[in-house]
This record gives C-alpha cells, structure tokens and sequence, in this order.
C-alpha cells in the first residue's frame, strides 16, 4: 500500500496532466480561430465594389449609394418567402355610397311630474316636486331627470332640457281657499286672484 505522501503526488500528476491537455486545447481553438477571424477581416479590409455589368441602367459613382440604398429598402419591403416577392400594398376598396339616415329625433326625457311648492327667500329658491321617485327638494341649477332647473318665480318653475324650455305651474289643490303670502319682514299679502 502506498504512503500518504506518494498517493498525493500520483493524484496531483494526473489532475496536472488533465489540466495541461485541457489548457493545450483551449489554446488550440483560440489560434484558430483568431487566425480565421484576421483572414476574413483581411478580405473585407480588401474588398472593393465592382460596378454590376448586367444592370440596365447606366450608373455613375455618385449615384451608387443611392441606387444601393434603393434596392435594398426594395428587398425589405419584399416578403422573403412568396414566390411573385412583390411589396405588399393595400388592396384598392371600393367605396359605395352610404345613404344618409334622416337625423333621429331628440330623445327628450319626460317630465312628469308636478310642482307642489314653491319657497322663495333672499338666499334661496327651491321647489317641492312630486314625480316618479316621489317627492324631491330642487333648488336652481340641480337636475331631475337630465332636466335642469333654471328658474323659479312665485307660480312656476322653468326647466331646460337641450335648448327645450318646459314651464311647469304651481300646482292648485282642490277645494281650498288661497291662502295669504307671507313676505319677509312679516307683511301679508293676499294671493293674485285670476
């Protein structure tokens, strides 16, 4: 059986031996390749653009780049793997004449419903309006159903809708006596008899 010491050297000439082929072997690919790579760079280096004698068209040095840049946008534009290889362009459409629709009415929301109150102060003027959702507080410029509230006067209230105007009078309830109004300052006045 061999001593410590003998094992380790046999192990670190083997890993010694890997490591000096592999090291070979980079070394190997690494000239090759740097060789191929300078003959290549040296033919490019060299390389020089000969004028195409089958063109039809007669071209002087100054148009060259032009002419190249053309063709090659022309091979781009070209779909690689069709066989006619034609620019795509959009097919022609037809247009047909659309006939015009009458302009479809207005749908103007209803305003149903009925003016009940009106209050009228120095800060202040609102209505009590009984309509579909029951009966709601307005004041100017809020809105019931798209219809804005614009004015108020003592016996109506003005409403607009889209450049519609609706006036809606204070409604009179039946069998009762018009009663006084009550201005501010405690002056009464009796109502305007029609």
């Amino acid at each position: 059986m061999l001593i410590r010491k003998q094992r380790r050297q046999y192990i670190f000439r083997y890993l010694s031996g890997i490591l000096l082929v592999i090291l070979g072997v980079i070394i190997v690919v690494f000239f090759l390749s740097y060789a191929s790579r300078q003959s290549v760079m040296e033919k490019v280096q060299h390389f020089q653009a000969q004028i195409d004698d089958d063109l039809l068209i007669s071209t002087d040095k100054d148009s060259l780049p032009l002419m190249a840049d053309t063709v090659i946008r022309d091979g781009l534009a070209r779909p690689l793997l069709l066989s006619d290889r034609r620019p795509y362009s959009e097919p022609e459409a037809t247009v047909e004449p659309v006939e015009t629709l009458p302009e479809k009415p207005k749908d103007i929301p209803p305003l149903d419903g009925q003016l009940t109150s009106v209050i009228i102060t120095e800060q202040t003027k609102m209505i009590f309006f009984t309509g579909a959702e029951g009966t709601i507080r307005l004041s100017v410029g809020m809105r019931y159903n798209d219809w804005q509230l614009t004015d108020i006067s003592e016996e109506a209230a003005t409403f607009t809708f889209d450049g519609e105007e609706k006036i809606l009078p204070l409604r009179h309830f039946a069998n009762t006596l018009p009663t006084a109004v009550r201005q501010l300052g405690g002056k009464v006045q009796s109502p305007k008899q029609d």
